[in-house]
């Protein structure tokens, strides 16, 4: 199947180098992880998510994600393995796992509702 949830300017920004001004931004489809997935491919998306009780979190899968309520803070997902994704907060590298943390795709903290974000670089 062809990714048809991905603008074209997501991939020619990722192939092209050198220092670029950001001009807008792509955003993937809402509530799809195998569009997220696709995309953290290419390049991290931003994501928005609940993180409300993340203070704590010092290592492994986490499995607390509160499922109700809104969103609260944008990480970068950088990398995802079968069951969980992995994030990279801007909490400093004290927090967590180095600053990164694996969330269980099953209770997810919303990262995959509303889908993720990409800078598109001006070529």
């Amino acid at each position: 199947n062809q990714p048809t949830h991905i603008q074209p300017a997501t991939v020619e920004a990722v192939e092209h180098g050198g220092p670029h001004k950001l001009k807008g931004y792509r955003k993937s489809t809402s509530g799809s992880s195998n569009a997220l997935k696709l995309l953290t491919e290419f390049v991290p998306p931003a994501v928005a998510v609940r993180a409300s009780g993340w203070g704590s979190y010092s290592s492994g899968i986490y499995t607390a994600c509160q499922k109700t309520g809104n969103v609260n803070h944008g990480v970068q997902l950088v990398a995802y393995w079968s069951t969980y994704w992995i994030i990279k907060n801007s909490w400093g590298t004290r927090w967590g796992s180095g600053g990164y943390m694996r969330i269980s795709m099953k209770n997810d903290c919303f990262i995959t509702k509303y889908g993720g974000y990409i800078g598109v670089l001006d070529l």
